[in-house]
Formats: C-alpha cells, sequence, structure tokens
C-alpha cells in the first residue's frame, strides 16, 4: 500500500457499520503529509474512485479540502473526516456530550422529543417522548429554527435554559448542562400478548460496540417468554456496527438458515481481492422467527437498511411507516500515524443473498404510516405500532395509503459524526 495507517474498521454508516477491527502493520511515510496521505487512500480505497478527478495535491491545504473536490457528487453524501477520539467514543464507546435525547418535528410544526436515553438529565424532570420545547433560551422554536446553534458546542457544561410543554398541555422551563451521555441502544422492550400471542417489541436506536450486551439481555427476555412475533421499531436507527448487525440477524433467524449468506461485501475494480460475505449463525437465545415487522422512517438508514435487505431472503419483513433513508453502500475509518484523523470514505456497496442492492432512494414501505411523535412507543394508538398489531391479528393492514399521504418530516443527510447519532 501506498499509505499508512495503524487501524482500518470497516462501517456502513447513517451511521458506520463495523465488520471487522484489524490491527494493521504501521508503513511509514516521513515525507507525507496528511493531504497527501488521504488522497492516498482515496486512490486506492474509495469506491468511485475510477471516476475521481484528476487534481494538483499541492494545491490543497487540508484532507477536507480534498475530500470536497474528489466526492462523487452524483451518490456520495456521506464520507467525512472526524478525529480518532469522537470516532471511537461513539461507536466503540457509545458516548457523547450533550443532552442525551432525540427530537423530530411532527406535522403542526411543533418539536417534539422522540426519545430519551437514560442517562439524559431530562429524566431528572420526567420529560418523555411526545414532549414539546417551546422555546431555547427565550427563543421560540419553528421549523425553520437552527437547533444545533441554539444549543452551542458540544462541550461539557455548556447550559441552555429550555421550555418544554407536556402532553397535558402544561409548560415546565428548566436550565440543563451538557454532559458525556452513555447511549442505551435498547431505548424499550415489552412482551405483550394478543389474541393467544405474545408479541415481543424493540425500540433499537444504534449499532454500536455496547449495544451486543443490551441485545443479547433483551432477546433472551423474549425467548424466555417465547414470543411468537416481534415488532423491531428502527424508525431512529440510522445504523452503526455491521458485526452488530449481523448479531442481531443471528438472533432473528431460525437455525435452519445457518451458514447462509448474509451481506456481500464488494469494493472498487482495484480491490475486488478484498470482497468477502458474512453468513448467519443463529445464537442459543434466538427467538428463530419467519416473520418480522419492522418500523422505519427516512431516518431508518445504513445497517438497519441492511438487516432488512439482508434478511429478506429468507423470512418475510414487513415494514411499516415510511420509506428508508438509501444507504446501501458503507466505508471504512482508516487512522494514521501522522495526525488524529480518522479518514472515514465511502469504500464498498452491500448486497443480499440474491445480490440485491442499490436502494439509494430507500426501501419501499409496505404500510405507509405516521410517526405519531404524541404518543409513546408502546401506545397501542401509536400509529405505526397499532399498524403491526393490526397485521398480526388479521393478516392484512388496515388501509393502503400512499407516501405522499403522510408526513415525513426533513430528511438530514448523514455527514458527520453528530448526525450519525441522530442525538442531541
Amino acid at each position: 500500500m501506498n499509505f499508512f495507517y495503524q487501524k482500518v474498521f470497516v462501517f456502513i454508516i447513517f451511521s458506520i457499520i463495523l465488520f471487522t477491527a484489524c490491527e494493521k502493520e504501521v508503513i511509514n511515510h516521513p515525507n507525507k503529509n496528511a493531504t497527501e496521505v488521504f488522497y492516498d487512500i482515496m486512490e486506492e480505497w474509495y469506491l468511485w474512485n475510477n471516476d475521481m478527478p484528476s487534481i494538483d495535491i499541492d494545491n490543497f491545504s487540508s484532507p477536507e479540502d480534498v475530500l470536497d473536490a474528489l466526492r462523487n457528487k452524483e451518490y456520495d453524501k456521506w464520507s467525512y473526516i472526524t478525529t480518532v477520539d469522537a470516532f471511537t467514543q461513539y461507536f466503540d464507546e457509545g458516548t457523547y456530550i450533550g443532552y442525551g435525547y432525540g427530537q423530530k418535528f411532527d406535522k403542526n410544526g411543533n418539536l417534539r422529543i422522540s426519545f430519551v436515553f437514560n442517562s439524559s438529565p431530562l429524566r431528572d424532570s420526567m420529560i418523555t417522548r411526545g414532549w414539546i420545547v417551546r422555546e431555547i433560551n427565550n427563543k421560540k422554536i419553528t421549523p425553520d429554527s437552527d437547533i444545533s446553534a441554539l444549543l452551542g458546542p458540544d462541550d461539557i457544561g455548556i447550559s441552555n435554559d429550555l421550555l418544554f410543554e407536556s402532553p397535558s398541555g402544561d409548560s415546565l422551563n428548566i436550565s440543563i448542562a451538557k454532559s458525556l451521555i452513555t447511549m442505551n441502544t435498547v431505548i424499550y422492550k415489552n412482551v405483550f400478548e394478543i389474541d393467544y400471542k405474545k408479541i415481543g417489541h424493540l425500540v433499537f436506536k444504534s449499532f454500536i460496540g455496547s449495544s451486543i450486551e443490551e441485545l443479547d439481555d433483551a432477546f433472551s427476555y423474549f425467548k424466555g417468554e417465547n414470543i411468537d412475533e416481534l415488532i423491531l421499531d428502527l424508525r431512529y436507527n440510522g445504523g452503526g456496527r455491521m458485526d452488530v448487525t449481523l448479531y442481531l440477524a443471528d438472533l432473528i433467524i431460525p437455525e435452519e438458515f445457518n451458514g447462509k449468506v448474509f451481506t456481500n461485501v464488494s469494493h472498487n475494480n482495484n480491490k475486488t481481492f478484498q470482497n468477502f460475505s458474512n453468513t448467519l449463525e443463529c445464537k442459543n437465545n434466538s427467538v428463530q422467527l419467519h416473520k418480522l415487522y419492522v418500523i422505519t422512517s427516512n431516518n431508518t438508514a445504513s445497517a438497519s437498511e441492511a438487516l432488512i435487505n439482508c434478511l429478506d431472503p429468507y423470512i418475510d419483513v414487513y415494514t411499516i411507516g415510511n420509506d428508508t433513508y438509501g444507504k446501501p453502500v458503507g466505508m471504512y475509518a482508516f487512522y494514521t500515524d501522522i495526525d488524529d484523523y480518522a479518514y472515514v470514505p465511502i469504500c464498498f456497496k452491500l448486497t443480499n443473498a440474491n445480490n440485491i442492492g442499490d436502494y439509494y432512494d430507500g426501501l419501499s414501505a409496505d404500510s405507509y404510516v405516521n410517526d405519531n411523535l404524541s404518543k409513546d412507543f408502546s401506545d397501542k394508538q401509536e400509529d405505526c405500532f397499532a399498524e403491526a398489531i393490526h397485521h398480526i391479528q388479521f393478516g392484512n393492514f388496515s388501509s393502503v395509503k400512499s407516501k405522499q399521504s403522510i408526513f415525513a418530516g426533513k430528511k438530514e443527510d448523514i455527514c458527520n459524526i453528530k448526525s450519525e447519532r441522530g442525538a442531541y
């Protein structure tokens, strides 16, 4: 290789998905700077390297400028550069600095809390999904508000005054400071019974390193309850590590699919020898289902889409909500010994066992349903949850809606760590 690195992590993003983590020999190029090293990485590994324009590297002062010049403008919205600390903090440790909640505008222009992590200071004030953020530092919130700018930099101790409105209409004004948030990626789990069927319900946020233990705990619970059906809510799941995606698949599938191809990973024409496939292996605590209900939105991306697409050849996967984000490609993260950058360019594409991929427009929903942000995940009046229950009971969807008939909300591109984690 004509560049050096310490570690290579394989990902698929909205969040990026890790396949392997391999220690590599450090190859020193003492006469190369960060800009030249990144150009070498792009030239060798970038999925669309044959379409990159010719540039004079001496005219560029930073790796970020090189990325802007070489990026495939038609497909690539996701390649980015960050620091090694920020990268590993999120994908390995599952931590970040912030307030520990998600948010989304509803069809009436209200900014509602979509989920709250267990470590969030909002829990001290009993603020949960469905609450409305009316003001930040006395500034009224509208769909045009720049929330990130209003909340300020992600530094410990940064404090803001937020005015909330509860689902019952009560107002609450609190001052909260940003702190180190530890993400619980299993937001909610439960088993309930309808028509003598036991139904598992899992709201899952991100595919990161800490998720394995959480998923094991959830599926041991499901298996102990001997569930007949599973509703998997990925509506706010932007992706993550592919080893976690495969692990979740292994917790769902029947053992008859052991050894079957889950995901095919393909690189550029210069790297075909790096192509590989992942195979399924039923876990001891797998619920072994032949059918799966997945709640999706235009925030359902990357690893989440790979799970849906790659389980489809083997079991019935019903998607409820909205079309997914549309990211059928993934990335490697490259570390070097001359700087603290993590270079994360698109390096491969993903297909399932039937070689189906290229879903740049997203995976289509089987039933288009509004995300009812005013209701909790487990509320049987929450539209997406109710639609899954309807199909479980009657074998069909309650009504046929078009994509245009539901409120999807703004689709945000995933182009950095903050947008990948999808939380403030």
